[in-house]
């Protein structure tokens, strides 16, 4: 059992979290429309296995970052982040869904993964010993395009090097199990 999983309990507000359905379904859904956003009504499904601990700063009527002026794409955010065991690591998931275009979303994902180390810093500062294992970041793009892939028996998510960040591009609108991203 992760202390650490058990710190973000404690800290991440309950409004912000994302919690799997009955049927250890966690959905991340992009429900608004910002400026033209095409990838409102998207989503993605995980099968959860293990401990996850899940949230989002993405959401209507909220100012997660109320001390950033007004500078656009200054409070940029990701739609959602999980943390997940495995190994005896935890895994953090960014996610960004979008349509078509990508021109934002790697900053969106770069500033969950700052969000997430200041986190981090914060369990550091009052939960001494709480944080024992390996940190792995992930980065995760699902997008309303199709990605062509090669047909096997089992899903393989290919992660490749975006300036030291492991990034995979996946469909959107479609149910994964969790643990395939988990690597």
């Amino acid at each position: 059992m992760s202390e650490m999983l058990d710190a973000l309990e404690q800290i991440i507000a309950r409004s912000y979290r994302i919690f799997p359905d009955n049927n250890n379904l966690l959905t991340i859904r992009e429900d608004k429309n910002n400026s033209g956003n095409s990838s409102l009504g998207s989503y993605v499904s995980f099968k959860k296995t293990g401990r996850i601990f899940s949230f989002t700063l993405d959401i209507d009527n909220s100012n997660p970052f109320p001390y950033f002026s007004e500078r656009t794409g200054l409070k940029g955010k990701n739609d959602a982040i999980i943390f997940a065991e495995k190994d005896g690591k935890i895994f953090i998931l960014l996610l960004e869904l979008k349509s078509k275009n990508l021109s934002t979303s790697m900053k969106q994902l770069r500033s969950g993964e700052n969000f997430v180390q200041f986190i981090v810093k914060t369990i550091e500062l009052h939960f001494k010993g709480a944080i024992n294992e390996q940190l792995e970041f992930r980065y995760l793009l699902f997008t309303t395009r199709k990605i062509p892939k090669k047909r096997t028996a089992r899903l393989i998510i290919n992660y490749h090097d975006n300036k030291g960040k492991k990034v995979a591009e996946e469909d959107s609108n479609r149910a994964y199990a969790l643990v395939d991203f988990l690597k």
